[in-house]
């Protein structure tokens, strides 16, 4: 991998760019003392790859702009289109017509996009369960995916590399150690056959990206990271949050397992997965700590955690010590 680093980013408020970007669509928020409304100004619900906000009835995710931030939510506007046609349960985005601008909205140094809301609780959102999710999976690829969607294929390894490329200020002992583990990793994943037939993927597939819509339906979110592959990727999130992480209980990827109707945790070249998986886990976090300090401190004890891991043989079967973020 190569050690030139990006240079740090320049660190504007998400939440700057959103009222910019209200402002520019023309979505209300804060006292409209023009004509005498008082709109609900934007709340945070999640800050991950992109922060999310809670807008009324809207939804605005707000990541860094980038020609591949731009490609991603393009693409996620499109696969919208897309559900919605079909009529798949998934987020809907706001109409460039119900807009003064088109999506993705640019502003001060951020991409913003608009989103119908789906839960009506005040209190913020409401996910949807495991089987919830593997029922929703199992519908979402057997779909016929349109001529003009045209994926880009799952490449881990890369989006390790591209990650931790753009990971500054990450210790030089601690990118060696990575940089060697994802070799290892990465040889290990090119002579293992897949587990699935390859289709396409919704590329985040996780219950934090399944939200009940206001009659308590599961509704698929997140729609930027459509990929073609192997089918277990779309499931080896739930399986390494269960087996590895302690996130979900048995009971719990049971029941996911059941929904989808295959258990890829008790397949042959599991570990190799969940060792790649792992470490998409680490490189995210190493590259969005980038931008929010406050995340250096979790990254530093993945990091630790899998140093401390043994050379040879299986692990010791207790959970990793990874909070969630």
């Amino acid at each position: 991998m190569s050690r030139d680093h990006r240079t740090p980013r320049v660190q504007v408020s998400p939440s700057g760019a959103l009222l910019t970007a209200m402002r520019a669509a023309g979505v209300p928020s804060g006292p409209d003392r023009a004509h005498g409304a008082d709109d609900p100004a934007p709340r945070l619900l999640r800050h991950g790859s992109h922060a999310v906000y809670a807008v009324g009835d809207v939804v605005a995710r707000v990541g860094p702009d980038g020609a591949a931030a731009r490609a991603a939510a393009h693409r996620a506007l499109a696969v919208a289109r897309w559900l919605a046609d079909v009529d798949f349960p998934a987020v809907r985005a706001l109409a460039d017509g119900d807009l003064a601008v088109p999506q993705p909205v640019a502003a001060d140094g951020h991409l913003v996009t608009f989103w119908h809301r789906l839960d009506g609780e005040p209190a913020g959102t409401t996910h949807g369960s495991t089987a919830d999710l593997g029922a929703l999976l199992r519908r979402f690829h057997v779909l016929r995916l349109p001529a003009d969607l045209r994926p880009e294929p799952m490449d881990p390894v890369g989006r390790i590399t591209r990650q931790l490329g753009g990971a500054v200020g990450l210790p030089d002992a601690d990118r060696a150690f990575l940089e060697a583990r994802v070799t290892d990793v990465a040889a290990r994943y090119a002579v293992l056959p897949p587990l699935l037939p390859s289709g396409h993927l919704h590329g985040d597939a996780t219950v934090a990206n399944v939200v009940l819509d206001r009659a308590g339906r599961p509704t698929l979110i997140d729609l930027d990271l459509l990929r073609t592959g192997p089918r277990e990727w779309d499931l080896l999130r739930t399986a390494v949050y269960a087996r590895r992480l302690g996130w979900h209980t048995a009971a719990e990827y049971r029941r996911f397992a059941d929904a989808y109707g295959v258990d890829v945790a008790d397949a042959p070249g599991f570990d190799v997965l969940a060792d790649l998986t792992e470490l998409l886990q680490v490189a995210w976090l190493a590259d969005a700590a980038a931008a929010r300090p406050a995340l250096a401190a979790e990254l530093a004890l993945r990091v630790a955690d899998l140093r401390a891991d043994p050379p040879d043989g299986p692990r010791d079967g207790r959970p990793r010590p990874w909070n969630r973020i």
